[in-house]
């Protein structure tokens, strides 16, 4: 009985310290952190090479993203909704904190958005979703839904939320018969 508990406990210490802990959701901070949420799967040891701390496992790491909302950014052709300064941080138990520009894989990204006007009536609305890191500007298209706006991206820096809200075109009643019904006679006899 004692062994086979042995080899029990045994086992279950090899699978926990052979399986990867993994770090699949992070905290959200800022001035605009209410409502967000951030998402990735990251192992303790990519996280603390992010940390530039590689050989530390008595420090455990997690993540967070510092989300606040800035001075918004001008988008041609697109009226600007928000624009948010959104950074990565590598935390470790320690209480280290790493700034870390570009983690190396793409993370969820969640946010709440300010009310948008109504779409009028007849007309579609498109979002685009500016990132500019370090001056470099990278447009995608965000998933807006109401006020909660999703992305994804592996880099870290500013992100621009705007739309554009286009008139479908009407149907024309046009027929160019100055409003008579003409009958093709030609055929009659």
């Amino acid at each position: 009985m004692k062994k086979g508990l042995l080899v029990l406990i045994n086992v279950l210490l090899v699978l926990f310290l052979v399986t990867p802990v993994l770090a699949e959701s992070g905290t959200v901070t800022g001035n605009a952190a209410q409502g967000g949420s951030v998402s990735a799967e990251f192992t303790q040891e990519e996280l603390a090479k992010l940390a530039g701390a590689e050989g530390t496992a008595d420090v455990k790491y997690s993540y967070a993203l510092v989300i606040n909302k800035v001075a918004n950014e001008a988008v041609d052709g697109y009226t600007t909704l928000a624009t948010y300064d959104v950074t990565f941080h590598v935390l470790g138990s320690d209480g280290s904190d790493t700034q870390v520009a570009e983690p190396g894989k793409a993370v969820n990204v969640t946010v709440t958005l300010p009310e948008a006007p109504a779409v009028e009536s007849g007309a579609t609305r498109e979002w685009k979703l500016v990132a500019n890191h370090n001056s470099t500007k990278v447009e995608s298209t965000p998933t807006v839904s109401g006020t909660t706006g999703s992305f994804s991206s592996d880099k870290f820096s500013t992100f621009t939320f705007a739309y554009k809200d286009t008139k479908n075109a009407e149907p024309s009643n046009n027929n160019n018969n100055n409003g008579y019904n003409v009958v093709n006679t030609a055929d009659a006899d």
